[in-house]
């Protein structure tokens, strides 16, 4: 900008003595020195251009350009993800179900896909009584003394990889479906009071489980599910009979649901 300027004042200092000329021959004389239209030689036509009394011009600035980025999504993107819940689960071949408690821990791959690894804690205690005498009582109903014959308590804990696939954080519910697979123990303690014999066991195997379920959003990081699994499971232990091993094993097919918070981090 300034070589410009520079150009553009020393052509004004060349062109203005003879058009100065050219008036004062018209008028029948010059204009004197220091008229109104006398200028500064054309070396310092420039100065006065730029830093003078005369008009001042502003150079040009350059900024960077603001824009939205719309690939930015409106919550916020996790990197890991965790998840608490409770609930049963209940065996196809046994009585009852057990309540069940369980972690679930991973990364975000991104808005849709959760890798990571849950571990479940299923207990279940049960016993046998026989009522041995009853009597009313004062105040009203009435009081039974019972006889324990057996008694037995039971932990299964599968430990699990999964992967998870969801339908974003956007929604008001949103739907997810889920599996995992690995290794799964069942551990069983039970004693016999009638015949005073005692039995410990542990079985392993492999193990898999699938799941669907849903998560309302409570903010932009945690959200409360609640999920309907399957488990999958043949699990054996090795016991010795008259000398020859064979192979023990306990099914452990059924269905439960887990219902608990998760959240980003």
């Amino acid at each position: 900008m300034r070589p410009t300027l520079l150009m553009l004042a020393a052509l004004v200092a060349i062109l203005e003595p003879a058009a100065v000329a050219r008036a004062g021959d018209a008028g029948g004389a010059a204009a004197p020195a220091g008229s109104a239209f006398t200028l500064p030689p054309a070396e310092t036509a420039g100065l006065v251009l730029l830093g003078g009394a005369g008009p001042r011009l502003e150079s040009i600035r350059y900024e960077p350009r603001r824009y939205r980025d719309y690939h930015t999504p409106r919550y916020h993107r996790s990197s890991g993800v965790s998840q608490l819940h409770a609930g049963f689960f209940d065996p196809k071949d046994f009585s009852s179900a057990g309540v069940l408690f369980g972690f679930r821990g991973g990364a975000t791959i991104d808005d849709r896909v959760q890798l990571g690894i849950d571990v479940d804690w299923r207990y279940k205690s049960e016993q046998q009584t026989v009522v041995v005498s009853q009597q009313t009582l004062p105040t009203g109903g009435t009081a039974e003394v019972r006889r324990v014959l057996s008694r037995a308590s039971s932990n299964l804990v599968p430990i699990l990889g999964y992967i998870q696939l969801g339908s974003g954080h956007d929604l008001p519910l949103s739907p997810y479906v889920g599996a995992g697979a690995g290794y799964e123990a069942y551990f069983i303690s039970a004693d016999d009071f009638n015949t005073g014999t005692h039995f410990d066991a542990e079985y392993g195997g492999f193990a898999w489980q699938a799941w669907v379920g849903a998560q309302i959003p409570l903010s932009s990081r945690s959200r409360l599910i609640g999920e309907v699994f399957t488990n999958q499971a043949e699990l054996g232990r090795d016991v010795d009979v008259s000398g020859q091993t064979y192979r023990e094993t306990v099914n452990l097919d059924g269905t439960g649901m887990r219902f608990g918070i998760n959240w980003g981090f």
